[in-house]
């Protein structure tokens, strides 16, 4: 075979390849979802939220994780799939640390979606109904009473704030001001026991809503207040603000401790004003 023909062989090939059937070559077409907002009940009531992205599944396969608002391309079009939507959190109010937000149920449907379509999709969903908010400690909102106990070292105490426009949710609010020559708040929860919290793998989070005019720290003080372990700084907010804060982490690695609280707190220069204002605080797990 002369040198020309060995050349001509490969070419030929490239032809043979690119002569397939159009329709072969051509992408699919998809559907667009459009999503802007993400929705939370309990109890049939609109609760705050803060989900800041999607995890988007097809049949099962993520196909990507998109913050809000989106428009989200899919594939799959004109037969029939199961489309999952998941709520994606900050844990910690971390941007760089995204997670599916374990108690929240996810959107799902058996749909058929048709190429260029957009279809407006805003899920609501409910908390997952295994996850339990009264074991040890049934929350704080405030509306009541007040269960936070406040630590010897602190220079006030939360008190029941009412005033409507510094109120998040419902009549009250829990709020800890710091005047001019006071430097520190800080208060905890009741203690409860060490089987009453999971340990190990399991998702334990503390849900609350907060604004401040500095930085507040949680933390978990373990047997009987004698040893405090930070858990997470939240940067000050002059607007309200929803915190996913992962505890798991610090209560899987006390083994030895035989009783726990959570705590809240700030401090700041003395010569200035402070203020904590909080709401709807929960504690979760399964």
């Amino acid at each position: 075979m002369t040198t020309r023909y060995l050349l001509l062989t490969p070419l030929i090939a490239l032809v043979l390849l690119f002569s397939c059937k159009e329709e072969e070559l051509q992408a699919e077409i998809p559907a667009y979802l459009e999503i802007s907002e993400f929705s939370v009940l309990q109890d049939s009531n609109i609760v705050s939220d803060n989900v800041k992205d999607v995890w988007v599944y097809v049949d099962d396969q993520l196909q990507g994780v998109f913050e809000l608002p989106t428009s989200i391309p899919i594939q799959k079009t004109n037969r029939k799939i199961k489309l999952t939507i998941a709520a994606g959190i900050f844990k910690n109010a971390l941007s760089n640390q995204r997670a599916i937000y374990p108690f929240y149920e996810s959107y799902n449907v058996d749909t058929t979606l048709i190429a260029e379509k957009v279809y407006t999709i805003n899920p609501t969903v409910n908390y997952r109904s295994n996850t339990d908010f009264d074991e040890p400690w049934s929350g704080e909102d405030f509306e009541s009473g007040i269960n936070f106990e406040h630590k010897f070292t602190s220079d006030t105490v939360f008190i029941r704030e009412t005033d409507a426009e510094k109120v998040f949710n419902g009549i009250a609010s829990g709020a800890a001001y710091l005047e001019p020559g006071m430097d520190f708040f800080e208060a905890s929860t009741p203690i409860f026991g060490s089987n009453e919290i999971p340990r190990g793998t399991a998702p334990v989070y503390l849900e609350l809503d907060y604004r401040c005019s500095h930085d507040i720290v949680i933390s978990v003080y373990v047997n009987n207040n004698s040893q405090q372990f930070s858990v997470v700084n939240l940067r000050a907010r002059a607007d309200w603000n929803k915190a996913y804060i992962e505890l798991a982490p610090v209560f899987s690695t006390l083994f030895d401790a035989f009783n726990y609280s959570i705590a809240i707190g700030y401090a700041k220069p003395t010569q200035d004003k402070g203020y904590l204002v909080v709401d709807d605080i929960k504690l979760l797990h399964f």
